[in-house]
């Protein structure tokens, strides 16, 4: 971390994270979702260790601007493997991905009125994913983008009512040996604070729209697999809170500890 001033500060940072695979990536019985359909587990799966270099460029903790690079070696995922002469689609689990991936990524903090602030990010990046399945493409390689958007509004000036928008889009990208289509999804809230902010009442909205479907496409065994998904994310909630007792004596309250004398 070197500041070049008040306003100005860069960081270089190295992260290596391990990625564990879950107990039913593991599991080596098939699990049959109908006749035509199984999933089988791989017990030999092996951890990823995933590998990040990272520029950070911070300009008063408002703007940020980022440029990293990530590596991963022996990735792991699923493959849903259809042979043509058969009708049988089998979901299996294999370390057959090393993955390659460069982006820029620019943040960007405001408060433009004493009631809104938003916070909003931008990325670009371009992956390079290479196969050591037979069944899969070889490699494949693309463009990604990412844009989001936090806002939370203060609807009055005693600040006891108070809503967010939160917007989140994926353009088309790549992903391992598999092409995704557009993803988008819109969030919404509503909080209202009663009874000298004892009392609170929430409100929320996620995926407004109904836009959050995953699409994908790639080739296995030479056959074209497309598939859409939605996992039911739209969701309405609706939450009530109250705080009881009497806060101003919160602070004043102490435990006695006879070992603290000890203590140097």
């Amino acid at each position: 971390n070197y500041n070049f001033n008040d306003d100005n500060s860069l960081i270089l940072s190295y992260g290596r994270r391990i990625d564990r695979p879950s107990y039913s990536y593991l599991d080596p019985f098939r699990y049959y979702n109908s006749q035509y359909s199984y999933l089988e587990g791989n017990p030999y799966l092996r951890p990823a260790y995933n590998n990040n270099i990272e520029l950070k460029h911070l300009y008063k903790n408002k703007l940020s601007s980022t440029f990293y690079f990530n590596y991963t070696p022996n990735k792991y995922g699923r493959i849903n493997i259809v042979s043509a002469n058969s009708q049988t689609i089998a979901t299996v689990f294999d370390n057959y991905l090393e993955t390659f991936n460069w982006g820029l990524g620019e943040t960007f903090y405001f408060k433009p009125t004493s009631w809104w602030e938003s916070d909003n990010t931008a990325r670009i990046y371009y992956s390079v994913s290479k196969s050591q399945n037979p069944n899969t493409l070889s490699s494949l390689s693309g463009f990604g983008a990412f844009l989001s958007s936090n806002n939370s509004i203060v609807l009055n000036e005693e600040k006891t009512l108070r809503s967010y928008l939160n917007f989140v889009y994926y353009f088309p990208e790549v992903n391992g040996v598999q092409r995704y289509e557009t993803y988008y999804y819109l969030d919404f809230g509503l909080t209202a604070l009663f009874f000298s902010k004892n009392l609170t009442i929430s409100f929320d909205v996620e995926d407004v729209l109904k836009t959050a479907y995953n699409r994908t496409r790639t080739i296995i065994n030479g056959i074209n697999q497309n598939m859409e998904a939605y996992y039911d994310s739209r969701a309405l909630s609706f939450s009530v809170s109250y705080k009881f007792g009497n806060s101003k004596n919160k602070n004043q309250r102490g435990v006695y500890d006879d070992n603290s004398s000890r203590i140097d």
